[in-house]
Order: structure tokens, then C-alpha cells, then sequence
């Protein structure tokens, strides 16, 4: 709530992208905007320290989340990121999965509020199948309904994931039967 906006992450960003052994940022509610998440991803690309990442509330959009994920392509160290209500929609899930499908240290993911639905989870699932590091996803409130639902089901076959939140999203009895019936099937 320090009213950074974008002007405000680039000078963090500069920080960061000098690696100066900070562990863990909470830059949640400072109106950051697509700006500010292209100039923090860009400094996640040569930064080796920073463990958990909070970006929460900032306006990102689709657009932000897309250059923010270029950035966290390259990054190796990033554990926890939590980018809860930032208008991601289906573009933005996309470009999170294809860069967490080469991501290797990325083990809490959280993405509620996000308005990522269907067809975002969709691409989101098709591209993180192939992480092993996932181990919480957190996609609360996302409208996601039962096509979503099944593309999470075929990504759990191979990730690592041990943990979902799909609360208030917009599953029926059918398809939280289908979801417990392969959760039971998991190989822990």
C-alpha cells in the first residue's frame, strides 16, 4: 500500500536486478500497472537470491502478466509468487504456463481472482504439464467451470502438484466427483 505504481517498480526493479540478497518482496497493492510487471520481470532474469515474490492486486492485466512472464522464464530461484487479482485472463494463464513449464524451483503458485476460466486453464494446464516443481496451485475464484477442470485433471498425470484450491469457482457435484476420483488416483 505504498502507491509505487509503475515509476515506483522500476526503481525496485533496478534493486533487484543487482541481486542484493534480498529473499522475499511484497509489493502487493501499488497499482504497479503492465509497466511495473515488465520492469520486475525483466529484473527477475538476472536475479538469483529472491526466494518469494508477492505482486497481488497491481493492475497488471493480461498484457503486464505476459511481459512479466518473459522475465520469469529465465529466472531460477523464484519459489513462491503469488499474482492474485491482476486480471490475468486466458492470455496471461497461458504465458504463466509456458514459462513455468521450463521453470525448475517455482513449488507455490497463487492466481485467484484472475478471470482465468476455461479456456485459460486450459492453455495454463497444456503448458505446465511438464513442471516438477509445482506443488500448490491456488486458483480460487477464477470462474473456471468443468472443461477447466479437466485440463487441471490431465496436467496432475505429470506435474508434481500436491495441492489445488479451485474455491468459488464454478464446479457442479459431477465435476468435484471427477476431481476427488483423480486426486484418489494420484501417485504421491
Amino acid at each position: 500500500h505504498n502507491g509505487l505504481r509503475a515509476s515506483g517498480a522500476a526503481a525496485v526493479a533496478v534493486f533487484l536486478g543487482r541481486d542484493m540478497r534480498l529473499a522475499e518482496l511484497d509489493m502487493s497493492d501499488n497499482a504497479i500497472g503492465e509497466d511495473g510487471f515488465a520492469a520486475v520481470g525483466d529484473a527477475l532474469r538476472s536475479n538469483s537470491t529472491l526466494k518469494k515474490l508477492f505482486l497481488d492486486r497491481n493492475m497488471g492485466g493480461e498484457e503486464g502478466i505476459v511481459k512479466f512472464c518473459a522475465g520469469l522464464a529465465d529466472n531460477s530461484t523464484l519459489e513462491w509468487l503469488s499474482l492474485s487479482e491482476n486480471a490475468a485472463g486466458p492470455n496471461g494463464a497461458q504465458a504463466l504456463g509456458v514459462s513455468l513449464a521450463r521453470h525448475a524451483s517455482l513449488s507455490h503458485l497463487w492466481l485467484g481472482e484472475n478471470g482465468i476460466g476455461d479456456e485459460g486453464c486450459e492453455r495454463f494446464g497444456n503448458e505446465v504439464r511438464r513442471n516438477q516443481s509445482m506443488r500448490f496451485l491456488f486458483l480460487n475464484s477464477n470462474q473456471i467451470a468443468s472443461l477447466g477442470m479437466k485440463a487441471l485433471i490431465g496436467m496432475m498425470g505429470n506435474c508434481a502438484l500436491r495441492g489445488l484450491d479451485m474455491y468459488k469457482n464454478k464446479l457442479d457435484d459431477s465435476d468435484a466427483d471427477t476431481l476427488v476420483g483423480r486426486i484418489l488416483r494420484w501417485k504421491h
